[in-house]
């Protein structure tokens, strides 16, 4: 095969192309090729800066492909093809390597080729551009183009129309940008000979089957292959490929080698897989005397699709899953792992936990994911800052690329945006493709969430991504969804009401159940107060319970309450107690600093950093999978599982003595005054709006006259009084509530792919908007797709002069960044004026790199107009002034 050329390889001398070494040898190929006259479809170009030919670019992607899908760390990618194809694996690489090279057969069209000048200038006059217009045209997407083109060819040589369309839609997807020339330009028929004879120089090249071939599940495939192309080909476009010499002849050896080791250096393969596993005591040493759920973790099916631990607070179901996954790793050939939490703080905590286990397998390799990873990691990559490839803006974006990494911690919307309906979401899932992923606290998510976790459940069965959900209190309704994703549609056999306990669904969609014997009992002993709203007396009756010592946390449900029951704290607490305020609305530095103190004050630590006397006022942040250990808590109504959550965090450290009248784990529980309103919309004032008033209202009556629930062994059943219960009293709530959730859950399903079709690719059956909207960046106020279905929200920054400066020029440095981002939070829109806001004599609102969206303003305390003010205070966090 002969290898294309550099555009300015070529001059006209009497009719006919000679070939010259180009002037600057730095920025052009070295090479020439000897041809006379040249066939028109080696002349074609790709790229301009630096320049590309066509066929080059191409035969380099494919290259990529085949390096990709050969190396040992992608194993596991490969038998998925293998089986979904029923082939063997050197025709799924040899198919998918002749896919991802044709994702630019679009270029070979007038429309795309006319549009660079310089290339335009070299082949005027020639057989070649006589084939172009004078002018240049309307610019095209020349991916949508590749599906046309490779639709008609594939048509002539009597490929199945159902095989063809949805291949050739995944070369439309490698940009995912919307197209409207599409439907008024034709291909010229001057051109078929030039699109046909690149096909066939990419058919030899990689010598794919004759035939199409068809998979058990054309869904499955079809994405993981959109996300494989659009991988191949923006590591075909980086830097690494500027200067790669041409191929000799059909010798693609060169190439196929810088392929891989440009894929090693980006980390996204690997010569070998992970060492084998060690025994649960070797992984984690620190446990001698593993608890009964630790030892089933050794002897689950480890090729079981899903598994679903369910257990109590403290009794290491995480060390359990994360020893699971090490064994499902080896037995799945898969890489790695993710494991996926509900904030940050919690992935900030899981981090550290999971880097020291992979240290004992893989040297602790692992990535934390999440949108201010940099301050556990020291390390913030960003957006390009100028209008660079999009290939280029990949590799330097964590978020976007993070899951194609060995390792992963993080958010669990960086594994659920794998199914949203938004750019690039593909990427995601074929990282994911190479893991085990583990969903922690999965009590935690909305109707919302759960919907899109359904959607990305049920993909992980189609593309054989094995899964460890995790849960303290799971309803049941929520058990049942979740094993449907895996067992089929077939109804399940009855469900054990046992607790704690371990549900496998097998390959058959077999289900498999285990109990366990709880290794901690307790008793919570859950105390009414009718105080109502009075913050001043929530005050009072926190310094009223540590005044013989102890440390006692009141937890409240909005940051408003919280910053008010601690001034009022303030103004009464002893000279001796130490108080704290902990919430999410303080800037990103300051919380930090809040969590590291708060896990030094109330952790594990060592008791001289335990203070004698001291009461916290908190939000949910301390709700999940902090460590923290209080003598005793004071937290207002909220449903009874979250009332669980919360009373984990008394006594948790069993081994700490408890000072005198808090000997007792005891939990109260703030309820409406007497005389507060029937009517259920208004009983429950703010956590009305945070919590469905049906399930606080079942609440209240569970624990109006006090009770004592036993953990474990009467959890399922409080919780399903709580959800399951209706009364005349409660109908009209419930009502509500069922309403609201079908409305989350249709709005989900209209934001995530459908459950996987077989004969189907749902992206080439659908509206074009399909896969082509922006995803949720967690700086852009305006995100069009999104993991959570919340207020919207703007992120502020209480900054400097200089630095408002330098990010008004968009010249900020790494450190620059960080210091921006520090001072930034996320505020909810509806509390800040549209007129505050676009006033730029106070902010800048970035545009460009990670801060995109984001609001900056030179005031580091303060920021005032004549209606309204915007304060940060140190310790009270962020306050909104009209």
């Amino acid at each position: 095969m002969l290898s294309a050329l550099s555009m300015n390889q070529t001059t006209k001398e009497d009719g006919k192309l000679q070939y010259i070494a180009p002037a600057n040898e730095a920025k052009w190929t070295k090479d020439r090729m000897v041809m006379d006259p040249p066939q028109p479809h080696f002349l074609l170009w790709a790229k301009s800066n630096p320049p590309k030919n066509l066929l080059t670019h191409m035969l380099e992607t494919g290259c990529c492909a085949e390096a990709f899908l050969s190396a040992p760390s992608s194993r596991s990618a490969l038998s998925f093809l293998t089986e979904q194809w029923h082939c063997e694996k050197e025709d799924a690489v040899a198919f998918s390597a002749y896919l991802a090279a044709l994702h630019d057969l679009g270029k070979a069209m007038p429309h795309f080729q006319r549009q660079n000048e310089q290339w335009y200038e070299q082949v005027k006059g020639t057989e070649l551009g006589d084939l172009l217009p004078a002018q240049p045209t309307e610019r095209i997407e020349h991916e949508h183009f590749s599906a046309l083109i490779i639709k008609d060819i594939w048509k002539k040589n009597k490929q199945k129309i159902r095989l063809y369309r949805p291949y050739a839609c995944v070369l439309s997807l490698h940009h995912q940008r919307m197209d409207t020339t599409i439907r008024r330009l034709a291909i010229p028929d001057a051109w078929v000979p030039i699109q046909e004879a690149l096909e066939a120089e990419i058919r030899q090249a990689f010598n794919p089957p004759e035939h199409l071939m068809a998979p058990d599940c054309m869904d499955a495939v079809c994405v993981f292959l959109t996300g494989f192309v659009i991988l191949c080909d923006w590591v075909a476009s980086s830097a690494s490929f500027d200067d790669m010499p041409r191929a000799e002849g059909n010798d693609l050896t060169a190439v196929r080698e810088r392929a891989r080791k440009t894929l090693e250096a980006y980390g996204l393969i690997e010569h070998e897989l992970p060492g084998a596993v060690p025994s649960f005591t070797d992984l984690w040493p620190q446990i001698q005397k593993p608890r009964d759920i630790q030892k089933l973790s050794g002897q689950l099916n480890a090729a079981a699709p899903l598994t679903i631990i369910e257990a109590p607070m403290g009794e290491g179901k995480t060390e359990a899953a994360l020893y699971l996954a090490q064994r499902m790793r080896a037995a799945w050939n898969k890489r790695g792992i993710y494991v996926a939490l509900p904030t940050q703080a919690t992935s900030n905590q899981m981090y550290e936990r999971t880097r020291a286990m992979l240290h004992a397998i893989q040297g602790g390799r692992a990535r934390l994911l999440h949108g201010t990873a940099f301050l556990k990691t020291g390390n913030l990559s960003v957006h390009a800052e100028h209008d660079a490839a999009e290939a280029e803006r990949w590799f330097i974006s964590p978020l976007r690329m993070g899951l194609l990494d060995e390792n992963g911690v993080g958010t669990v919307d960086q594994a659920m945006a794998g199914v949203l309906l938004s750019r690039f979401s593909v990427l995601r899932l074929l990282g994911l493709t190479e893991k085990v992923l583990i969903i922690d606290e999965l009590h935690a998510y909305d109707a919302y969430m759960q919907e899109i976790l359904q959607a990305l459940l049920s993909w992980c069965r189609a593309l054989r991504i094995p899964v460890i959900l995790l849960s303290a209190t799971l309803q049941n309704s929520q058990r049942e969804a979740y094993l449907s994703c895996f067992a089929g549609p077939a109804p399940l056999p009855a469900l054990s009401s046992a607790y704690p306990l371990i549900t496998q669904v097998d390959e058959n969609g077999r289900l498999s159940e285990f109990e366990a014997e709880a290794a901690m009992h307790a008793t919570y002993a859950f105390r009414p107060l009718r105080l109502g709203e009075d913050c001043a007396a929530i005050a009072r009756h926190a310094v009223s319970r540590i005044q013989g010592g102890g440390c006692f946390c009141v937890l409240v449900n909005t940051v408003k309450r919280a910053q008010d029951v601690y001034r009022a704290l303030l103004e009464i607490k002893d000279t001796d107690t130490e108080t704290l305020l902990f919430h999410a609305r303080f800037p990103m530095g300051r919380r930090e600093e809040i969590e590291q103190t708060c896990l030094n004050r109330f952790g594990k630590g060592p008791e001289a950093n335990r203070p004698r006397k001291a009461i916290l006022v908190a939000t949910q942040v301390v709700e999940q999978s902090l460590d923290l250990d209080f003598d005793g808590m004071l937290t207002e109504l909220a449903p009874i599982d979250l009332l669980l959550q919360r009373a984990g965090r008394v006594h948790r450290h069993r081994e700490r003595v408890r000072p005198q009248g808090l000997e007792e784990p005891a939990i109260q529980v703030i309820l409406p005054e007497e005389g507060a309103p029937s009517d259920l919309e208004k009983r429950y004032g703010n956590s009305g709006f945070v919590y469905a008033p049906f399930l606080l209202n079942n609440t209240e009556h569970l624990i109006e006259n006090g009770m004592d629930i036993r953990v474990p062994g009467e959890v399922r059943a409080v919780i399903a009084r709580v959800y399951e219960q209706v009364t005349p009293e409660n109908r009209t709530a419930w009502q509500e509530r069922a309403f609201h959730q079908q409305l989350m859950h249709a709005n989900a399903k209209g934001s995530a792919f459908p459950v996987p079709d077989d004969d189907i690719f749902f992206a080439d059956e659908s509206k074009p908007e399909f896969l082509r909207l922006e995803a949720d960046d967690g700086f852009e106020p305006a995100a069009r797709a999104s993991t959570r279905l919340g207020e919207p929200t703007v992120r502020v920054a209480f900054s400097t002069p200089d630095l408002l400066e330098a990010a008004i020029k968009e010249r900020l440095t790494e450190s620059q960044r960080k210091e921006i981002l520090l001072s930034s939070v996320s505020l909810p829109a509806r509390k800040l004026p549209t007129a505050f806001l676009q006033d730029e004599k106070i902010w800048y609102r970035m545009k460009k790199s990670a801060l995109r969206g984001c609001y900056v303003s030179a005031d580091c305390d303060i920021i005032k107009t004549e209606t309204f003010v915007l304060v940060n205070d140190r310790n009270l966090g962020v306050l909104y002034e009209e």
